[in-house]
């Protein structure tokens, strides 16, 4: 009797489906096996998620995070011996990766706090500060997108004007313009909220 072979346009269920042809497949960009490797995988990266970000919003985003990384590099599929080692990997080293992101961004607003209290940063207490940084990163939030990006650029990762510049291939002057706006409408919205007196 003649085998049948199915072409992976018409994949059948995960169940029926051997791992190394998902892979295979997937690695080939067959998006139908990729679900079907989604489908089979999804709970058990959600579960490594969640072991590492101890939130269940976080845990759903390092899920998406990684099988999006997976099909982004899915010509890597055909060096993976073991699916769950690899899987436990993506998830570890993007945890870590949103960890350190959150870390610099938490300093960064705790600097910038400071920077807006207009004292130095031993003079300031450091629950106030806290507090502070709640109020500067919702200030952030209600900037417009682009003043936003652009703040966030220059003065939470340090990047130049020039550099900002080049990345959003606009002027320098008109990153300065957008910082010059931004720090007036955060310095007001502070003030509103009575962390500092506005001078």
């Amino acid at each position: 009797m003649t085998d049948i072979h199915y072409p992976t346009t018409h994949l059948p269920d995960t169940g029926q489906f051997a791992e190394k042809e998902i892979l295979t497949s997937s690695q080939e960009g067959d998006s139908r096996a990729f679900q079907n490797l989604y489908k089979q995988y999804h709970m058990q990266v959600q579960s490594y998620a969640m072991r590492f970000s101890q939130c269940s919003d976080g845990a759903q985003d390092i899920t998406q995070d990684v099988f999006l990384k997976i099909w982004e590099n899915r010509k890597r599929l055909a060096k993976v011996k073991c699916m769950d080692a690899y899987l436990y990997t993506m998830c570890k080293n993007r945890s870590a990766t949103i960890r350190a992101s959150l870390l610099r961004e938490h300093q960064a607003l705790l600097n910038l706090a400071y920077e807006y209290q207009d004292l130095p940063a031993e003079a300031a207490d450091e629950l106030a500060a806290e507090q502070r940084s709640k109020w500067l990163s919702i200030a952030i939030r209600q900037l417009p997108p682009q003043r936003r990006r652009i703040f966030r650029l220059c003065k939470m990762e340090g990047k130049t004007h020039r550099q900002a510049a080049l990345e959003l291939n606009v002027s320098p002057g008109t990153i300065n313009d957008h910082i010059v706006k931004a720090t007036r409408a955060i310095r007001k919205f502070l003030y509103l909220c009575g962390s500092f007196q506005e001078t």
